[in-house]
């Protein structure tokens, strides 16, 4: 069953939530939305697990010089509905 989900990513002051079963399938649809803003996966990943406390390949600093190479990218201050990506 679908539950609505929320992910912040309080360093850059975004939130975004989505109607999915899994925050893995919320991810998913974050990486899909921020192609619009010219984001490739690798990049949006970083802005992703930014936000999160997940072990990683790249040690923390790599995550966080890519997030901020794209996070301006982005609106800033609202809560993004990622349902309908």
């Amino acid at each position: 069953m679908k539950k609505t989900m929320y992910y912040s990513l309080p360093m850059f002051g975004n939130q975004f939530k989505g109607e999915v079963f899994a925050l893995a399938q919320l991810s998913a649809k974050f990486q899909i939305w921020c192609k619009q803003f010219g984001i490739d996966d690798t990049q949006s990943l970083c802005l992703w697990c930014a936000g999160g406390e997940a072990k990683y390949s790249m040690t923390k600093d790599e995550i966080i010089v890519h997030a901020n190479s794209v996070i301006d990218k982005l609106p800033k201050g609202e809560v993004v509905d990622l349902t309908n990506f």
